[in-house]
C-alpha cells in the first residue's frame, strides 16, 4: 500500500473514532495489512497521542497529507481552539477568551466550559447562566452546575441555586462546598435540616476551617436550639475576623442559657463596635453629617463650610442595626450647640443610615431647625429578601436574619423605607441616581415625589452617582481622565456594582460635571 492511501485509511480511521462509526472501525481493525505497515501505526497512534495532549506543534509537523485533509483540518482548527482556550483560562486570560470564542456558536464544549468559567470570573454572572444552560443540556457536569448555583446566588436567584446545588451533588456526591452551600441555602428557605446533616456540616466546617461556614453553621445551630454549639463554634473564629452579627449570636444563645451576664457583655459589644464616627468641629452653626457606604469615612475632602460628622456603618446590616446607636450620638453633638441648619448626606448603603437617622433627628430636634438629606443610588426595599440588591454586604445580611430571625427584630418600615413617613415641616429629601444604572432605577420606583421628596434623575450609567457632584472646582476633561483612569477601586461592594468601570463613565462624568448647578453642595 503506498502512503496515500495509507493517510486515507488513518483519516478514516480517525473520522470513525471521532464521531463514533463501530462498524467502520470494526472494519478497519479486521485489515491486518494496514496494521502490518509500521506508518500506519506510527502515525496513527502519534495523531491519537497528540490530539490527546493538545500538541498542536507537533501535531503539525507530523508528515502526512492527513494533516492536509479538509476534515482533518477542521477538526483540528477545534482541537486548536479547544487547546487555546484552556491555555488562555490556566493564564487567567479571561476578556481573551470570550473575545475570541464567547460570540461564536461552538460545538465544543470544552470551549464553551471555558467561556462559562471566564464569564464566572468576570462577574458576568448572566452570561455564564445563559453557557452553563447550553452546557447542561448536552450533558451533565458537576462544575457547571456549580458555577450555574454560583452565578444564580450572586444574582439572588436562590431557588435556582439550590436546584443546581442538588443537581451538582447527585453527579458527584463527593463535593464538599455545594453540600455545604445547599445546606446553609435550605436553612435561608426554611427546610427543616436534620440533626445528622447539622452535625455532618460541624465536621466539614471546622476540619476546613473556613470562617463564613463555621459562622452560618453557628447561627443555624442557634436557630435550632442548639446554643452551647453554638456559642463553641463561634468562638473557633479568630476574635479579629468576629462580627457585629457573631455577638448579636452570643447576646442571644447566652440569654436563652439564662446567663445574663454573658448577654449583656456581648450585647455591649455588639453595639460598641457597629459604628464608626468622626466630629470636626469648624465653629460654625451648620452641619454636614456624611454616612459611608463602605466602613471607611467618605467625603473627607469635600469643601463645605459647616461642623461635619463623618459615619461609617461597621455592623454589615446597611444601618438598620446601627442607625438608632448612632442617632444617640449625634443627637449629644447636637445639644451642645445651637445649629441653624443640618445637612445629612448617604451613599449607596449610607443612604440608608442617612434616611433612617434624619428622620429621628427631624422628630427628635427644635422644628426651626432646617434639615435638608441629599442620598445618592440607595436601596430601598431591604426586606423582604429583594432579588435586585445585588452585592455582598446584602446577600450577607439576607441569609444571617434569614439562617436566625432571632439576631435582628425591627418594624417592616425599617426594612421597607419606602414605607417612611417623609412629610415633615422644615424637612426635604432628594434622591439622586443615574438612569443607566439598573439596579438604582429599580429601587427609585418605589419613591414617590412630594412636597419634601424630589428625585433627580442624571443621564448616568454607574452607581457612584455621588462623583460628578463632588468634584472640585475647576477641573477639565483631562484632569477628570487622569483622575478616574487610575481609580483604584478596593471596596468589594462597589467592585461588584461596577465600580472599577468609572474610568470609563469619564465623558457622562464630565457631562454633568460641566452643568455649574450640578453640585452637592446646591441640594444641601
Amino acid at each position: 500500500m503506498n502512503k496515500a492511501d495509507l493517510d486515507k485509511a488513518i483519516l478514516d480511521y480517525i473520522k470513525a473514532k471521532m464521531m463514533n462509526e463501530t462498524d467502520v472501525l470494526e472494519a478497519i481493525y479486521q485489515k491486518d495489512d494496514l496494521w502490518d505497515q509500521k506508518y500506519f501505526v506510527k502515525q496513527l497512534r502519534l495523531i491519537e497521542l497528540y490530539i490527546l495532549t493538545h500538541d498542536i506543534k507537533k501535531l503539525v509537523d507530523l508528515d502526512s497529507s492527513v494533516i492536509e485533509s479538509k476534515y482533518f483540518s477542521n477538526f483540528f482548527e477545534n482541537v486548536c481552539d479547544e487547546a487555546k482556550a484552556k491555555k488562555y483560562l490556566a493564564n487567567r486570560e479571561y476578556e481573551k477568551i470570550l473575545r475570541k470564542y464567547d460570540n461564536s456558536l461552538h460545538n465544543n464544549i470544552e470551549i464553551l466550559k471555558a467561556c462559562c468559567e471566564a464569564s464566572f470570573r468576570l462577574k458576568k454572572f448572566l452570561r455564564c447562566k445563559e453557557i452553563s444552560t447550553i452546557i447542561l443540556s448536552q450533558k451533565d457536569d458537576y462544575y457547571i452546575s456549580e458555577l450555574m448555583a454560583e452565578s444564580c446566588i450572586k444574582l439572588n436567584a436562590l431557588d435556582e441555586a439550590y436546584k443546581y446545588l442538588k443537581k451538582a451533588i447527585d453527579i458527584n456526591p463527593k463535593l464538599i462546598s455545594a453540600r455545604v452551600k445547599m445546606l446553609t441555602i435550605a436553612a435561608q428557605k426554611g427546610i427543616k435540616i436534620t440533626t445528622s446533616e447539622i452535625k455532618n456540616f460541624q465536621k466539614i466546617a471546622l476540619n476546613k476551617k473556613k470562617n463564613d461556614w463555621i459562622r452560618d453553621l453557628a447561627y443555624i445551630q442557634s436557630a435550632y436550639g442548639m446554643y452551647e454549639e453554638s456559642i463553641s463554634n463561634i468562638e473557633q473564629i479568630n476574635i479579629e475576623n468576629r462580627t457585629v452579627f457573631d455577638s448579636l449570636c452570643l447576646t442571644y444563645n447566652y440569654e436563652k442559657k439564662k446567663d445574663y451576664q454573658r448577654s449583656e457583655y456581648f450585647r455591649q459589644k455588639a453595639e460598641n463596635e457597629s459604628f464608626k464616627y468622626s466630629y470636626e468641629d469648624n465653629n460654625k452653626d451648620n452641619l454636614l453629617i456624611v454616612f459611608s457606604s463602605t466602613v471607611k469615612f467618605e467625603l473627607r475632602k469635600y469643601e463645605y463650610d459647616a461642623d461635619k460628622i463623618f459615619v461609617a456603618d461597621t455592623s454589615m446590616s446597611m444601618y438598620i442595626y446601627s442607625h438608632e446607636l448612632i442617632f444617640k450620638r449625634i443627637i449629644e453633638e447636637i445639644g451642645k450647640k445651637k445649629y441653624k441648619k443640618i445637612s445629612v448626606v448617604g451613599l449607596s448603603k449610607g443612604g440608608c443610615g442617612a434616611i433612617l437617622v434624619s428622620k429621628l433627628l427631624r422628630e427628635n430636634t427644635d422644628f426651626e431647625i432646617n434639615i435638608s438629606v441629599v442620598v445618592f443610588s440607595t436601596q430601598i426595599k431591604i426586606y423582604p429578601y429583594n432579588p435586585n440588591l445585588v452585592f455582598q454586604t446584602y446577600r450577607n445580611f439576607m441569609k444571617y436574619i434569614a439562617i436566625n430571625p432571632n439576631l435582628m427584630n425591627y418594624p417592616n418600615s425599617l426594612y421597607d423605607l419606602s414605607k417612611l413617613d417623609f412629610e415633615k415641616e422644615n424637612y426635604k429629601i432628594t434622591f439622586i441616581y443615574g438612569n443607566g444604572f439598573p439596579m438604582d432605577v429599580e429601587e427609585m420606583k418605589h419613591i414617590q415625589t412630594s412636597k419634601s421628596v424630589e428625585k433627580l434623575e442624571l443621564a448616568y450609567s454607574g452607581h457612584g452617582t455621588s462623583i460628578p457632584l463632588t468634584i472640585p472646582e475647576g477641573k477639565t476633561y483631562d484632569n477628570l481622565q487622569s483622575m478616574y483612569s487610575k481609580l483604584n477601586i478596593t471596596e468589594n461592594d462597589f467592585k461588584e456594582l461596577g465600580g472599577n468601570k468609572v474610568g470609563s463613565l469619564v465623558d457622562e462624568i464630565y457631562e454633568i460635571y460641566k452643568n455649574p448647578v450640578m453640585r452637592l453642595s446646591t441640594f444641601l
